[in-house]
Protein backbone atom coordinates (compact mmCIF):
# COMPACT_ATOMS: atom_id res chain seq x y z
CA UNK A 1 0.00 0.00 0.00
CA UNK A 2 3.24 2.20 0.72
CA UNK A 3 4.08 1.98 -2.89
CA UNK A 4 0.87 2.58 -4.19
CA UNK A 5 0.38 5.90 -1.94
CA UNK A 6 4.12 6.98 -3.44
CA UNK A 7 3.13 5.78 -7.03
CA UNK A 8 -0.23 8.32 -6.45
CA UNK A 9 1.93 10.69 -5.10
CA UNK A 10 4.20 10.46 -8.26
CA UNK A 11 1.24 10.38 -10.95
CA UNK A 12 -0.32 13.27 -8.81
CA UNK A 13 2.81 15.43 -8.85
CA UNK A 14 3.44 14.25 -12.47
CA UNK A 15 -0.15 15.39 -13.62
CA UNK A 16 0.42 18.64 -12.12
CA UNK A 17 3.99 19.08 -13.60
CA UNK A 18 2.02 18.78 -16.86
CA UNK A 19 -0.44 21.20 -15.95
CA UNK A 20 2.28 23.73 -15.34
CA UNK A 21 3.88 22.83 -17.90
CA UNK A 22 0.50 23.35 -19.77
CA UNK A 23 0.10 26.82 -17.76
CA UNK A 24 3.37 28.06 -19.06
CA UNK A 25 2.97 26.94 -22.58
CA UNK A 26 0.12 29.04 -22.13
CA UNK A 27 1.69 32.18 -20.49
CA UNK A 28 3.91 31.42 -23.93
CA UNK A 29 0.72 31.49 -26.40
CA UNK A 30 -0.56 34.60 -24.03
CA UNK A 31 2.94 36.42 -24.53
CA UNK A 32 2.57 35.14 -28.57
CA UNK A 33 -0.63 36.84 -28.59
CA UNK A 34 0.49 39.96 -26.92
CA UNK A 35 3.69 40.25 -29.40
CA UNK A 36 1.18 39.72 -32.40
CA UNK A 37 -1.56 42.26 -30.35
CA UNK A 38 2.24 44.68 -30.10
CA UNK A 39 2.60 43.74 -34.07
CA UNK A 40 -1.15 44.67 -34.69
CA UNK A 41 -0.42 47.83 -33.17
CA UNK A 42 2.26 48.82 -34.78
CA UNK A 43 0.71 47.78 -38.38
CA UNK A 44 -2.03 49.75 -37.25
CA UNK A 45 0.40 52.38 -36.79
CA UNK A 46 1.73 52.67 -40.00
CA UNK A 47 -1.25 52.62 -41.38
CA UNK A 48 -1.85 55.47 -40.17
CA UNK A 49 1.25 57.21 -40.83
CA UNK A 50 0.76 55.66 -44.31
CA UNK A 51 -2.54 57.14 -44.36
CA UNK A 52 -1.54 60.76 -42.73
CA UNK A 53 1.42 60.63 -46.03
CA UNK A 54 -1.64 59.80 -48.60
CA UNK A 55 -2.96 63.04 -46.87
CA UNK A 56 0.49 64.85 -47.18
CA UNK A 57 0.70 64.17 -50.48
CA UNK A 58 -3.38 64.85 -51.33
CA UNK A 59 -2.96 68.05 -49.55
CA UNK A 60 0.46 68.94 -51.74
CA UNK A 61 -1.84 67.68 -55.11
CA UNK A 62 -4.42 70.42 -53.39
CA UNK A 63 -1.42 73.12 -53.25
CA UNK A 64 -0.33 72.25 -56.77
CA UNK A 65 -4.26 72.24 -58.18
CA UNK A 66 -4.72 75.71 -56.60
CA UNK A 67 -1.38 76.61 -58.21
CA UNK A 68 -2.53 75.48 -61.66
CA UNK A 69 -5.64 77.30 -60.87
CA UNK A 70 -3.35 80.40 -60.06
CA UNK A 71 -2.05 80.34 -62.94
CA UNK A 72 -4.73 79.83 -65.16
CA UNK A 73 -6.50 82.60 -63.22
CA UNK A 74 -2.68 84.59 -64.24
CA UNK A 75 -3.21 83.46 -67.74
CA UNK A 76 -6.35 84.69 -67.99
CA UNK A 77 -5.61 88.24 -66.89
CA UNK A 78 -2.63 88.14 -69.07
CA UNK A 79 -5.35 87.70 -71.87
CA UNK A 80 -7.54 90.32 -70.68
CA UNK A 81 -4.69 92.40 -70.68
CA UNK A 82 -3.41 91.53 -74.40
CA UNK A 83 -7.39 91.92 -75.13
CA UNK A 84 -7.42 95.19 -73.49
CA UNK A 85 -3.99 96.30 -75.63
CA UNK A 86 -5.89 94.92 -78.94
CA UNK A 87 -8.95 97.22 -78.03
CA UNK A 88 -6.44 100.34 -77.27
CA UNK A 89 -4.90 99.27 -80.15
CA UNK A 90 -8.28 99.46 -82.11
CA UNK A 91 -8.90 102.51 -81.11
CA UNK A 92 -5.91 103.78 -81.88
CA UNK A 93 -6.45 102.37 -85.35
CA UNK A 94 -9.91 103.64 -85.59
CA UNK A 95 -8.63 107.44 -84.51
CA UNK A 96 -6.06 106.78 -87.65
CA UNK A 97 -9.13 106.33 -89.33
CA UNK A 98 -10.80 109.74 -88.43
CA UNK A 99 -7.76 111.88 -89.13
CA UNK A 100 -7.54 110.04 -92.12
CA UNK A 101 -11.03 111.31 -93.11
CA UNK A 102 -10.37 114.35 -91.66
CA UNK A 103 -7.41 114.86 -94.10
CA UNK A 104 -9.60 113.62 -96.83
CA UNK A 105 -12.56 115.92 -96.21
CA UNK A 106 -9.58 119.03 -95.96
CA UNK A 107 -8.79 117.73 -99.25
CA UNK A 108 -12.08 117.77 -100.23
CA UNK A 109 -12.07 121.30 -98.90
CA UNK A 110 -9.58 122.31 -100.28
CA UNK A 111 -9.81 120.88 -103.93
CA UNK A 112 -13.41 122.64 -103.65
CA UNK A 113 -11.56 126.01 -102.75
CA UNK A 114 -9.19 125.65 -105.88
CA UNK A 115 -12.20 124.92 -108.13
CA UNK A 116 -13.95 128.00 -107.21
Amino acid sequence: MVLEGKNAYTRIAMHQSKKANLTMHQSKKANLTMHQSKKANLTMHQSKKANLTMHQSKKANLTMHQSKKANLAMHQSKKANLTMHQSKKANLTMHQSKKANLTMHQSKKANMLIQE
